[in-house]
């Protein structure tokens, strides 16, 4: 796992750039910008209330925007681009209308509005970049114009460059830019289709992110849950979304998760709801959702999901066979000593089963043996794949026809005791047949 920093880089830039003073006249007077630009962008940086400033955007129209765009492509400095760019997000956070202008401008050059803005995504520049794309997400979204599929797609392409650990500081404006574009559902399926969800997956998946960025990444999850249910739950988007609800103290986060949960039940075909459910239980939900239950809630919204989502997990589990709640565990990922694991009487009824579809669970448990970090998923994943080999007639051709037995074996010098521990109990039933064989062949000899 890598450690994410969990401030918002973006906005504590943004902060910083409002207060620059930018001296606009000396720009007039070395004839880098025009008259008509220069009129604009003194009158209306000069002016500090937002009433009035609006009224100088409905003055000048489409001049306005076209005395951004032309500043913005004109001067070198990346701190007056920043200043600039800062500016025109703001216009457009301060009234959704304001685009119209921008595209009005867009029109008189036979381009579309985001275009100045979409060119800025190659600039060295970090924040120039971010800011860049939020604005050209805004640009996108808020109005009846949206990129085509060939924008879309390079837009999308710069997103993923962004979506990486060596980009770290930057994730929460990225997040916040995609937050934005996914406003409009036909972005949606594009965005999964780019493998954006997998990486925001991988996003959860480090350490330390910050409560915001944790919201806005389950967030994205929740706006393409209402399009593309049915993708995210073959993607098993439930397991980090989990972690979340399990990690977080922030009500806000909580409300998200449970919103995606929700949607996630009604929003996949009919079929799969209880499969969704039947993973939720897999991954512990229930008891971070019985937390919430317990808790003085204030929002409306978060209750009427709260109580969907727990009368959905009830029914299920309620006709739930010990053999599907251990599936659930082994494909969440999330294995910990429930009863089931260490049931002789699981174990002698279902072994036989566990190969079942191309010996799919037991590829899962051999999966996490070689991928996962935390103690208790390695220690019960030994011992499922013990107590399978003692149960099952062949489970030691099977064990070896996977690669599982060399696995466990490299677990026997894990730095945990314990699971150096499960790992041997483990290996010495893999091998006790072998001895057993030997044996008969030395007295025969």
């Amino acid at each position: 796992m890598v450690d994410l920093p969990a401030a918002d880089l973006l906005q504590d830039e943004i902060k910083n750039t409002r207060i620059l003073i930018v001296n606009w006249k000396s720009y007039r007077q070395s004839q880098m910008i025009s008259e008509e630009d220069f009129e604009f962008i003194n009158a209306f940086d000069s002016e500090k209330n937002e009433i009035n400033k609006q009224q100088i955007l409905d003055r000048y129209g489409k001049n306005a925007a076209k005395a951004l765009t032309n500043l913005i492509g004109q001067i070198a400095r990346d701190q007056t681009v920043r200043y600039l760019l800062t500016m025109v997000d703001d216009i457009l956070t301060m009234n959704k209308e304001n685009i119209m202008i921008f595209h009005e401008h867009a029109v008189t050059l036979g381009q579309q509005a985001w275009t100045p803005f979409v060119t800025l995504l190659s600039r060295p520049d970090k924040f120039i970049c971010n800011q860049a794309a939020r604005i050209s997400a805004k640009l996108a979204t808020f109005g009846k114009l949206r990129f085509s599929s060939a924008e879309s797609d390079g837009y999308l392409s710069w997103i993923r460059g962004q979506l990486t650990p060596h980009n770290a500081e930057w994730l929460t404006a990225t997040t916040s830019a995609l937050m934005i574009m996914l406003r409009a559902q036909c972005y949606r399926k594009p965005i999964v289709e780019h493998g954006i969800v997998d990486q925001l997956m991988e996003v959860l998946a480090t350490r330390n992110q910050g409560f915001q960025l944790q919201y806005q990444v389950v967030c994205c999850f929740w706006l393409i849950s209402f399009t593309c249910a049915d993708e995210l739950f073959k993607k098993q988007i439930m397991v980090p979304v989990c972690d979340v609800l399990r990690q977080t103290e922030k009500q806000k986060v909580s409300r998200i998760c449970l919103a995606v949960f929700r949607n996630l039940i009604e929003n996949c075909n009919s079929d799969k709801a209880r499969d969704i459910c039947s993973s939720l239980i897999g991954c512990k939900a229930q008891k971070s959702i019985q937390v919430l239950t317990e808790k003085q809630l204030e929002d409306e919204e978060m209750e009427e999901d709260l109580k969907i989502v727990v009368a959905k997990l009830s029914e299920v589990e309620q006709n739930l066979s010990s053999f599907e709640e251990f599936c659930s565990e082994v494909n969440s990922g999330r294995l910990s000593w429930s009863p089931v694991h260490t049931n002789n009487k699981f174990w002698r009824e279902n072994a036989q089963r566990l190969v079942e579809k191309d010996y799919k669970i037991l590829r899962r448990l051999t999966h996490i043996l070689e991928t996962d970090q935390n103690t208790e998923c390695l220690s019960v994943g030994c011992h499922d794949l013990g107590e399978f080999v003692t149960h099952y007639p062949r489970g030691r051709q099977v064990i070896d026809e996977i690669s599982a037995k060399q696995t466990v074996m490299q677990l026997m010098a894990h730095q945990d005791q314990t699971v150096r521990y499960n790992a041997l109990i483990a290996v010495q039933k893999m091998m006790v047949n072998n001895w057993a064989i030997l044996g008969r062949q030395i007295g025969v000899n």
